[in-house]
């Protein structure tokens, strides 16, 4: 009864420090597919920049997930789909395309958004894939999927308990380059931010995690960069 007691109390005291989300959209492509359970731990301060956060959406009070590019003082800016922090262009290298089937996923049904519009259901789903280097020591893959209104945005000025975040999947994405008037994120406080991904513990690419033929053993417990 001790061990057990032992075992409970300590469980309940790790979710303070960590928590589990499930990903049910596609913003955070191909860092995150949707189906995806991942791992994230408490973040105390302001994030760093290129952290991939979970945080409560400002329209719905629902948890999104999105990376931070823009810390408090910073400016962002999207020019030609070319991200542009404190004047300068971030880094970006061209990849192979990133390919998925043109079905529906996730609980949600969410059907991708691919480069040509309306393949056929069940052919392939192509997207222009880039590896952009926010990050010194690391970079991360991103997807740019057609031009769409995100790709050119004003000149934004980070402000003090804020910070600026954008999906991976940027054509797909509804984040501080849009209003949350518009369904976007604008300047993100910190105090909505609830977590900082660590890995993807499960996932699964079915509408219920019980479809074992749709598991994804590759993705468990791959770390986020």
């Amino acid at each position: 009864g001790l061990i057990l007691l032992t075992c409970v109390v300590g469980f309940a005291a790790s979710r303070i420090v960590w928590q589990p989300f499930h990903v049910t959209d596609a913003a955070m492509k191909p860092t995150f597919l949707v189906g995806d359970y991942v791992i994230g731990t408490r973040v105390i301060g302001t994030p760093d920049r290129n952290a991939v956060v979970f945080f409560k959406h400002p329209s719905d009070g629902d948890y999104s997930a999105a990376r931070v590019v823009g810390r408090p003082g910073d400016t962002v800016q999207m020019r030609g789909g070319l991200l542009h922090i404190n004047g300068t262009p971030v880094e970006r290298l061209a990849l192979q395309p990133f390919v998925e089937a043109f079905r529906e996923q996730g609980p949600k049904r969410i059907w991708p958004m691919c480069a040509a519009f309306g393949p056929p259901p069940g052919t392939d789903c192509i997207k222009r894939m880039y590896v952009e280097q926010l990050a010194q020591e690391t970079g991360h893959t991103i997807l740019d999927v057609q031009n769409a209104p995100g790709d050119n945005t004003p000149l934004y000025t980070v402000p003090a308990g804020h910070v600026f975040v954008m999906g991976d999947n940027r054509d797909s994405a509804r984040d501080s380059r849009f209003d949350p008037d518009d369904g976007g994120v604008g300047f993100l406080p910190t105090a909505r931010i609830m977590a900082e991904a660590r890995f993807v513990l499960f996932s699964s690419g079915a509408r219920r995690p019980a479809a074992v033929w749709a598991w994804r053993p590759d993705r468990y417990f791959a770390s986020i960069e």
